[in-house]
């Protein structure tokens, strides 16, 4: 049988133990929650997962691995210091919702630096599309986007210990 290119990383341990490293390093995660409501008349809540990196291609075989997500790329507004442009403009990979989650479940035992911040998403309760939050999944919510937001902060920010959390 013939392996296309990556073909051996593809859906084993071999590719998400790589995901989580590349997500460790490269990688950001927070719970969205938005202050303007949608067309529908409610906010949107989601956990996102980002992978930044200017190699579109990398990225382009993380996709072809994990079977869904979508790149963006980031303009550039300002030059370098020395006057000049960029050549390159940095890419991410995003991840959001349920999609998230299943990834987050398939790389947690790979993760070391974010492997904190992943099992926090994971308890994010999500809803239906159309189901309405009670107050209690609402607290809920608020309070684990607190404490990935305090995790992600650097440590010279960060205003308590990973005990209080």
């Amino acid at each position: 049988m013939a392996r296309t290119k990556g073909s051996y990383m593809k859906n084993t341990d071999t590719f998400y133990s790589y995901l989580a490293g590349f997500f460790d390093g490269e990688g950001s995660i927070h719970i969205r929650i938005a202050t303007k409501k949608n067309k529908k008349g409610s906010h949107s809540n989601h956990i996102r997962m980002s992978i930044s990196n200017n190699n579109r291609k990398v990225l382009k075989f993380l996709i072809s691995g994990i079977g869904f997500g979508h790149i963006t790329e980031r303009r550039r507004k300002h030059k370098k210091r020395s006057g000049e442009k960029f050549k390159i403009n940095p890419c991410s990979l995003i991840i959001t919702g349920s999609k998230a989650k299943d990834l987050l479940k398939k790389i947690l035992p790979f993760l070391i630096i974010k492997k904190e911040q992943a099992r926090l998403c994971l308890k994010y309760p999500i809803l239906k599309q159309g189901c309405k939050p009670s107050e209690k999944i609402k607290t809920r919510r608020l309070e684990l986007r607190r404490k990935v937001h305090i995790l992600n902060m650097r440590d010279n920010e960060r205003k308590s210990s990973f005990k209080e959390i």
